[in-house]
């Protein structure tokens, strides 16, 4: 469908001179110029269509999202909000990400809701993205990509299941963020009229507040400089790149560098590799987003060459389109310069598909509706693409509630160990370890832990954590990493007792100890705190087991020791597994 833009209708944000004619839309000039105020046209049972689209994503995401709860990248906010309140807790980068505003959000969400329950972070999540999705529809009408196929391609973005990441993990609402700032800024520079400082300004603000979000805010930074170069000329482009640019300088010198590791660093072997890792990212989005297999080197380079076909109206209504498309590309530059050490299948990540495909989306209308105006039988190919796509995407949010997906299969986990440390706060266990680690992972002495008691104790005690919620198997994992622990000195004294440890029958005892061959393993029996001297150990591999009385099995603690003396240090009562895998025989003593 055709759409008609006047000068009276342009966004309330957005002032300027009528938007000329472009593609599949017309528009009438501004008798006043750039004074005039307006807000965009469509037929109303489209703008109808749209919001109903929007309203159902809304619940089906609720309902996809009913079993989410924090973990990862979570934690470290969570930290922050309990720990003290520094410059540093605010300005530090998450990894690499200057992440102030996600910050902001999640503290006032934790002060209201705390984690006795997750629904106030998905729904703040869910509301960020639609706020997105409806941008960008409306970018794709002022731009000039036809009404239908601008509200399809809306639809689709709304329950966009290849970039699942962003829909399921309120965390993610720091790329969000960014590029819904960096859009609003690209509403505001999109204008031919003269900039009055207020405009700059609040271009400015919004182009802060997309770097203060995330690292994606260094794209959408590039994009609204390039549209205002576009509409205004150079000197526009370096008034617009001044403020926010030297505030991410000084930022970055202040704070942001102590977030990047050697691993980090730019080399020119990184910078070679970076080619193939924006190819790997923009193939996998196109290709997962539309559901066609092995479509997407045809779909880049089709893209690719539109865009390239389109270039002579680059300083037409479509200059968004074009600088959201360069956006793109940076991202993935960015990206690979920082992440490329993971290889180049971690460009695959449902995460950067999201960012990929909310960027590239007005350029992908614009070639549909060009296409559809020149072939009537476009048309129907276009449809039945979209009506695939639509399908498809649905069908992953789907399979991204089943248990075996691998959001679940490590979030779940570390709900269960996370309720289960919180029971042992409220029982006022003894521990010995230092926090639940990381899932996912092998958890050895090396790791940091995620999660450290110490928060765990914060916010049992604030009553922002549920105590009475553990799992037989969370409670198993909480005792293991709280409760065990191998360290070079002792925590209990005497260090050997008599009736410490009882050997079950078949165990292979020497004196007093309990010895495991490599290959083999054996159980003993703790009935009492204590340390007990573990020798050999840094000469082998292996790992213990926590067993309950039921009959369960806790998670494998991988043992390592430094040089000198190692001791198992046991504050739970009950029946370990130790397995020597490889090395010398290990011995645990302290057999009664």
């Amino acid at each position: 469908m055709v759409e008609r833009v006047t000068t009276s209708e342009l966004p309330t944000f957005a002032t300027g001179d009528p938007v000329l004619k472009s593609l599949g839309t017309s528009t009438a000039r501004s008798t006043r110029g750039s004074t005039r105020r307006a807000s965009t046209h469509i037929d109303p049972a489209l703008r109808l269509v749209h919001w109903l689209s929007l309203a159902v994503a809304f619940v089906l995401l609720l309902y996809i999202d009913r079993n989410t709860w924090f973990f990862a990248d979570e934690m470290d906010f969570l930290n922050r909000i309990i720990g003290p309140q520094t410059a540093s807790t605010w300005l530090l980068p998450h990894n690499e990400h200057w992440s102030t505003v996600p910050l902001a959000i999640y503290t006032v969400l934790f002060k209201f809701a705390g984690m006795r329950t997750y629904w106030p972070y998905v729904v703040v999540l869910l509301l960020f993205h639609l706020t997105l999705v409806h941008q960008i529809w409306r970018l794709m009408i002022r731009i000039g990509v036809a009404g239908v196929i601008a509200t399809v391609a809306a639809a689709i973005l709304a329950v966009l299941g290849a970039g699942i990441e962003n829909l399921n993990s309120p965390f993610q609402i720091s790329f969000t963020l960014s590029l819904i700032f960096g859009v609003w800024a690209v509403f505001v520079a999109d204008t031919r009229s003269r900039w009055s400082f207020k405009r700059l300004s609040a271009i400015w603000l919004l182009a802060l507040l997309s770097l203060a979000s995330s690292g994606i805010g260094l794209a959408m930074l590039l994009c609204v400089c390039l549209v205002a170069g576009g509409r205004r000329g150079w000197r526009a482009l370096v008034a617009t790149a001044s403020v926010p640019a030297l505030s991410y300088v000084l930022w970055y010198a202040y704070y942001g560098r102590k977030g990047v590791i050697s691993a980090d660093r730019v080399t020119g072997e990184k910078i070679l590799h970076v080619p193939s890792y924006a190819w790997t990212g923009l193939t996998n989005a196109l290709q997962s987003s539309t559901g066609l297999p092995k479509s997407g080197a045809i779909l880049v380079v089709a893209l690719g060459c539109y865009a390239i076909f389109r270039l002579r109206s680059v300083r037409g209504p479509a200059l968004p389109a074009f600088a959201m498309f360069a956006s793109a590309l940076f991202v993935f530059f960015f990206i690979g310069i920082a992440r490329e050490q993971f290889g180049s299948s971690q460009a695959e990540s449902t995460r950067y598909v999201y960012i990929s495909m909310m960027l590239l989306t007005p350029m992908i209308g614009l070639g549909f509706s060009e296409l559809c105006q020149r072939w009537k039988i476009a048309s129907a190919l276009v449809a039945a693409l979209a009506g695939f796509a639509l399908v498809h995407n649905v069908q992953l949010l789907n399979s991204s509630t089943s248990s075996d997906s691998p959001h679940y299969e490590l979030m779940q986990p570390f709900h269960m160990d996370l309720l289960g440390a919180a029971h042992l706060v409220q029982t006022r266990a003894k521990f010995v370890g230092v926090g639940v680690p990381q899932l996912g992972y092998p958890p050895t002495l090396s790791n940091m832990p995620l999660v450290p008691i110490s928060s765990v104790v914060s916010w049992v005690d604030q009553g922002d954590l549920a105590a009475n919620r553990q799992t037989p198997l969370g409670l198993l994992a909480a005792e293991t990493y709280l409760q065990v622990s191998v360290e070079n000195r002792p925590v209990f004294e005497p260090i050997v007792a008599p009736t410490k440890v009882v050997s079950p029958k078949g165990a292979t005892v020497q004196g007093s100890c309990v010895r495991v061959s490599p290959g083999n393993a054996e159980i003993f029996r703790v009935t009492s705190r204590a340390s007990l001297p573990v020798l050999g150990l840094n000469r082998s591999k292996a790992y213990l087991w926590l067993l309950s009385s039921a009959g369960l099995t806790g998670p494998a603690l991988q043992l390592q020791s430094g040089d000198g003396s190692s001791f198992l240090n046991v504050s739970r009562v009950g029946d370990f597994r130790l397995a020597n895998i490889s090395g010398s025989p290990i011995s645990v003593c302290g057999i009664s």
